[in-house]
């Protein structure tokens, strides 16, 4: 038959000290454990959801900036209006280069500077002529 152990409070109990130290030590090492395995865990689970909101924001902005919908940089909001200035200025010039005809006075004087220039070369082969007649 089993012998039963009977415990009341003046029941006594003999250990030696360094094994007491040692269980004391165990258990202590074993909180502080598992308090590091739990704060390494939250601590990792933090970092998780911060990437993973960091991540999703990205995702957003690589979609939303490249449509305009977040806006633009200072500098692209001067470059776009000096396209703009620039793109006026060229259709201006271009409309200006095919729509410009000189001032009638001028168109006039050319006029006369051809017929003069004609009359000129008519003039010098016929003195070009009579001088070969003579010769």
């Amino acid at each position: 038959m089993a012998k039963s152990i009977e415990v009341d409070e003046n029941a006594t109990i003999t250990i030696p000290i360094r094994n007491l130290i040692a269980m004391i030590f165990g258990v202590a090492v074993a909180v502080v454990g598992y308090f590091e395995v739990t704060n390494r865990i939250g601590l990792l689970e933090r970092d998780y959801a911060l990437l993973e909101q960091e991540v999703s924001m990205n995702s957003e902005f690589r979609v939303k900036w490249p449509r305009g919908e977040l806006g633009a940089l200072p500098d692209d909001l001067i470059q776009n209006a000096d396209i703009s200035l620039m793109k006026e200025q060229i259709d201006h010039n271009t409309k200006f280069r095919n729509d410009w005809a000189p001032p009638p006075e001028v168109q006039e004087t050319i006029k006369t500077n051809h017929a003069q220039e004609v009359r000129l070369e008519y003039l010098e082969k016929r003195f070009e002529n009579m001088v070969q007649k003579d010769g």
